[in-house]
């Protein structure tokens, strides 16, 4: 990350940018981790998760791979506040 300039403004777009970069590997290992249940519980279980709400539970990678699994596999809960 270079260092912001003296006079010059901070551009939104250069912080969301920065932002989505952040979140993304989030994300992949929030994936990695489903990933993992999926494969140490057999096929006819629900997983049932507790989330707070976090970007990365939510984000597009997420719901991309949840839309490929079988209806009903994951149950989510989400929580107000963090734990």
């Amino acid at each position: 990350m270079q260092p912001s300039r003296p006079n010059q403004p901070h551009s939104r777009k250069t912080a969301s940018s920065r932002r989505l970069r952040l979140l993304r590997p989030k994300a992949r290992e929030f994936v990695g981790l489903l990933k993992k249940l999926d494969a140490a519980y057999p096929a006819n279980t629900v997983i049932k998760v507790i989330l707070d709400e976090h970007s990365a539970h939510i984000f597009k990678e997420t719901k991309a791979w949840l839309e490929n699994q079988p209806e009903g596999r994951f149950s989510f809960v989400f929580t107000s506040r963090a734990f």
